[in-house]
């Protein structure tokens, strides 16, 4: 392993994937405001210095932080559900029935404003990944307490908290 990473593109990269955990390329690129070449480059370079460690989850590769960092450790479980919160969709379903306590699909399309495949889509994965569960008809948080802590830990990116934030004042003035 090498010295803590150098450079300040590099040293950009490495902060934002220890603030941000389960983070994805696109993600690097429109926080930091580089190229997807210049981003890939250097997450790749930290990754063979064992500074982050990169997941294939779903339809994207995330971000943690490597062996190298003296960062938190995540267990298989954690990543998954945190790369999940990761996603916008996810993100809004997960605050929404951490509020209300549950849903169902209708009230979900409703109140998120999204369209009833989308919400779909991402409800299934949240199944498979056992974020959500069914009981009845209703929508629930399989883990409130781990979700919670996931998002009070690792808050969402700055451009999903202003979406959401933007949703929010839509919903509850």
């Amino acid at each position: 392993m090498t010295a803590v990473p150098t450079g300040m593109v590099r040293r950009k990269v490495y902060r934002l994937v220890i603030q941000y955990p389960g983070v994805h390329l696109r993600g690097v690129e429109q926080q930091l405001g580089i190229s997807s070449a210049l981003a890939s480059y250097h997450l790749h370079e930290l990754e063979k210095s064992g500074w982050v460690r990169s997941y294939e989850m779903e339809s994207y590769t995330r971000w943690f932080p490597g062996a190298a960092s003296k960062q938190a450790k995540f267990s298989r479980r954690e990543r998954k559900l945190l790369g999940l919160l990761r996603e916008e969709a996810a993100l809004q379903v997960t605050l929404h029935l951490l509020d209300r306590g549950g849903a169902t699909h209708g009230e979900l399309v409703e109140v998120l404003g999204l369209a009833k495949s989308t919400v779909s889509y991402h409800l299934a994965k949240m199944e498979r990944l056992g974020l959500v569960r069914r009981k009845g008809a209703r929508l629930v948080l399989a883990d409130a307490v781990l979700a919670e802590g996931l998002l009070l830990r690792y808050e969402p990116t700055p451009d999903l908290l202003s979406r959401f934030q933007r949703m929010w004042q839509d919903l509850y003035g």
